[in-house]
């Protein structure tokens, strides 16, 4: 961003905080999207360097920052060689690979200083100055910095050059750009499409509360039938997270007269992606989870497929990777968190991949590793309008603290997801909520961790049993019987309930839980260091710990001194881990040579 200058890097944090843009929450610093700012000490900073360059070096860095990319040759005929030369021996600009040969300034912060800095009245000189590029529909999205300073200097384009420029409103990095470009649009036949590119480009920045209304509207009233398809597509993608209730109509507008944004039609590839999710909740939490996985794995080829159902991936890949955590089919579920979510995704993506490693993590029995991945994205989603996800990485977090002993802190983030969850009731009123539903569940077991207590998860097992959610209830006595091992109590009540819902449960996932349960009821110290091997290779480090811990016990009563300590040591290996902070890599069991 600041080209490694540090000394610039710490005037952009300076004009960031003053203005709001860069805001310090539950200890994380982070941007508030909604904010803006001008950036005026970077600005009078390299204002200062660029005055004491030479005109020529001056004139073509600020023709350079204006229009990026330009040509290598335009800047080479109006300022010389010499001049070009100087810039790129100072790293003050940058060669792009490929031909024709395209010059970008070195830093997004430099650029964006000069360009600030630029008087109207010499960006107009050189606008006219300069020979016009090549520009039409197929390179309008990479020339997005030539067509802003073109209308910025009152120039006009065409509607159809203007919209061309749509595909870049998707990325956080260009959707100010592209929504500019969309602004100047005129003419009346191309509002419509003007107005689905600022609902992208809102999208893309994370305003999706605002997206939402403009989106809906655009899908019910009269318009391109194109346009309004997509905008019922992307309607569809936000009501999978939560953003806009799917089946109610457009604020201010009249009832739909055709089937209702929720009931999508069967025939269009976005309304299969939304019936396949649909359908795999309805599957796992029956406890069909290798079925459910089927379908939400129809929904990821159906995106991989078609670039343009990108809009549904976060929403698909969140419930996806819930289903695959339930067959343990953890070298599926590596690749797709893999790419860091970074500022090049859009704000709800990146949040999606974070909230979904520290499911894993969790899920995995890693708390410390899960309240990392937690913490800094729970920040981040304070005010990105999606509560369910929001509720869920709060419940995820508070369960995490209360496994770390933070009980404190467990109801303040408890709470937190309670808070988001009433915000998101109005959005989501099916019977059949996986995100609902994990989130109640992992809030009960932090309250009842932090408290000492049993209740709040016993009374959501006789909630999940009465909606026939048999994983969610199996989750529930899971949870419960880890809870009341830490504090000493053998439930055995539970353990066999657990066992009866887990035989219910089809897939890997479940075939492990009845592995624990039966362990823990029949108490024999070789049937329970068995089963923590096996829980081990599954990942599910946690219950694998409960069973090296009874299996140690169990020897040591029966004078077995050898092998309790053999159980004691996998058990002392498994809590390392737990407290490094550390992901095993996949394969890594305790006890395994090179482990």
């Amino acid at each position: 961003m600041s080209g490694f200058n540090v000394g610039l890097l710490c005037l952009a944090v300076n004009d960031a905080r003053a203005s709001g843009f860069l805001v310090r929450i539950d200890g994380y610093w982070t941007i508030d999207v909604r904010a803006h700012c001008d950036w005026p000490g970077v600005v009078e900073h390299v204002r200062g360097e660029n005055i004491s360059r030479p005109p020529e070096e001056r004139q073509a860095l600020e023709l350079i920052a204006l229009s990026e990319p330009v040509a290598l040759e335009v800047v080479e005929r109006h300022f010389g060689q010499k001049a070009l030369e100087h810039l790129l021996a100072q790293h003050e600009i940058r060669l792009l690979p490929g031909r024709p040969l395209l010059l970008r300034t070195s830093s997004w912060l430099r650029g964006e200083g000069t360009r600030l800095s630029v008087p109207r009245s010499r960006s107009m000189a050189l606008r006219l100055g300069v020979e016009e590029p090549v520009l039409t529909a197929e390179t309008a999205p990479t020339m997005l910095r030539w067509i802003t300073w073109t209308l910025d200097c009152g120039l006009t384009l065409s509607d159809e050059l203007l919209l061309a420029a749509a595909p870049a409103a998707d990325r956080p990095s260009t959707a100010e750009l592209a929504l500019r470009a969309a602004s100047a649009v005129s003419g009346a036949g191309h509002l419509d499409e003007a107005k689905l590119v600022r609902a992208r480009a809102l999208i893309a920045e994370g305003h999706l509360r605002e997206a939402a209304p403009e989106l809906r509207q655009l899908a019910t009233v009269g318009g391109p039938p194109e346009v309004k398809a997509d905008a019922a597509h992307r309607l569809l993608a936000l009501g999978l997270l939560g953003v806009a209730p799917l089946d109610a109509a457009p604020l201010g507008a009249a009832p739909l007269d055709a089937a209702p944004l929720g009931a999508p039609d069967a025939s269009d590839p976005a309304g299969l992606i939304v019936e396949s999710v649909r359908e795999a909740e309805r599957l796992l939490l029956s406890g069909a989870a290798p079925e459910a996985v089927t379908s939400t794995s129809a929904a990821m080829d159906a995106i991989t497929s078609d670039p343009t159902l990108d809009m549904f991936l976060p929403g698909v890949l969140l419930r996806h990777v819930v289903g695959l955590r339930y067959n343990l089919a953890w070298d599926l579920v590596d690749p797709l968190l893999l790419p860091p979510a970074d500022y090049t995704m859009p704000v709800h993506l990146s949040a999606c991949l974070d909230v979904a490693r520290g499911y894993v993590h969790i899920s995995q029995g890693l708390p410390r590793a899960a309240g990392a991945a937690l913490e800094p994205v729970l920040a981040e989603l304070h005010d990105a309008g999606l509560p369910p996800v929001s509720a869920l990485a709060a419940a995820l977090l508070a369960y995490s603290e209360a496994l770390c002993g933070n009980s404190r802190q467990a109801m303040v983030r408890a709470r937190q997801s309670m808070v988001a969850q009433e915000s998101a009731a109005g959005s989501s009123q099916r019977q059949h909520d996986l995100l609902r539903d994990l989130s109640a569940v992992f809030v009960a077991a932090a309250q009842d961790l932090a408290a000492g207590t049993s209740g709040h998860l016993m009374n959501l097992a006789e909630e999940f049993h009465s909606q026939g959610s048999t994983l969610m209830e199996a989750e529930a006595f899971s949870l419960l019987i880890l809870n009341a091992a830490s504090s000493g109590v053998h439930d055995s009540g539970s353990q066999r309930r657990l066992g009866e819902l887990a035989a219910a449960v089809h897939g890997p996932g479940g075939a492990a839980m009845v592995t624990f349960a039966a362990a823990l009821v029949d108490n024999d110290p070789k049937m329970l260091e068995s089963a923590g091997r096996s829980l081990s290779a599954d990942r599910q480090f946690a219950h694998a710990a409960l069973c090296y811990s009874r299996a140690a016990e169990g020897y040591a009563a029966r004078t077995r001194t050898a092998a309790s300590r053999r159980a004691s040591v996998l058990l002392e290996r498994l809590r390392g881990a737990f407290d490094s902070g550390i992901v095993p890599p996949l394969g890594w069991v305790p006890g395994r040579a090179g482990g």
